[in-house]
């Protein structure tokens, strides 16, 4: 775990130390940084594993070798041109630094160095000792907001997750981040109460339901006492007309606001439907 953060020139921050005593949430208004500090790290984590594909742990002159990072590459922070990475846009007046200190004991600061709009350099920090550099390592998954799910997903390996991730559509992966997690105890359900994934069965059937579910469905099973399926809409007119002639209580549930789905719903035309079965199935992730 991250112990201490400390940014230079990096986006907004001039030269910013953070100080993480356990699990964080960053709390604040628009523009205030909380981003920034997200993408530090997933950019740290991002040149620091391609420095060392050169597997070149020595200093040279005083200094580690460079590594070429182009922007294309660069999917910790999606930008059009790199001098966007550089506090006020002072691009070629300083290496951007990001250093980390881990729990374990290590301290490692990045450079980022300027070349073109097109590429940057990167490479450790010379005051940390090579049996440093080859030690640290930190898992990073940087996943910036996204406006909706791909109605289908097939299974990426990193590179083109990276790639994806790089481009802002992290919605086009969401499935294999969650199936990538390591253990299920690493995803925790925002759905009323937060609570961790009790196994990997029920991580299978999150990532399934991601591609099931609407976030109305998702926002009217937190209400509703539960779901009705039937073949259409008619159905609903049908019965309320049955329960009114019988008096029978249900009709005031009938003809208040109900949660209902057809019994093989399509997501979009042309689209292989979604059996009633597998939608209440994945409706328990959110009720229970």
């Amino acid at each position: 775990m991250i112990r201490r953060l400390t940014i230079r020139r990096f986006k907004r921050f001039r030269d910013e130390t953070f100080e993480f005593p356990g699990h964080v949430v960053f709390a604040g208004p628009n523009n205030c940084g909380k981003t920034t500090v997200l993408q530090a790290i997933a950019a740290w984590g991002l040149a620091l594993n391609r420095w060392k594909e050169l597997n070149d742990f020595q200093r040279h002159g005083g200094g580690y070798t460079r590594a070429p990072i182009a922007r294309q590459a660069f999917h910790a922070v999606p930008l059009r041109a790199f001098d966007l990475l550089w506090i006020d846009r002072e691009h070629g007046r300083g290496a951007i630094e990001i250093e980390i200190e881990s729990t374990k004991g290590w301290k490692v600061a990045i450079e980022l160095l300027a070349d073109s709009s097109e590429q940057v350099y990167v490479r450790p920090g010379k005051a940390a000792e090579p049996a440093v550099v080859r030690e640290a390592e930190l898992r990073t998954v940087y996943v910036p907001a996204m406006t909706g799910l791909g109605v289908a997903e097939p299974v990426y390996q990193r590179p083109k997750l990276d790639q994806l991730l790089g481009q802002g559509k992290p919605g086009d992966v969401l499935r294999n981040l969650l199936v990538e997690a390591v253990e299920p105890r690493e995803l925790c359900v925002l759905l009323g109460r937060p609570r961790i994934l009790a196994d990997v069965q029920e991580r299978a059937r999150l990532s399934q339901s991601l591609g099931i579910l609407s976030h109305t469905d998702i926002l009217q099973a937190l209400d509703a006492p539960g779901v009705l399926y039937i073949e259409d809409y008619t159905d609903i007119a049908i019965l309320r007309e049955f329960a009114r002639v019988l008096g029978h209580p249900i009709h005031d549930r009938l003809a208040a606001r109900l949660f209902w789905k057809k019994v093989v719903a399509s997501p979009r035309a042309g689209a292989t439907g979604i059996q009633s079965k597998d939608h209440y199935e994945a409706l328990q992730l959110v009720r229970d």
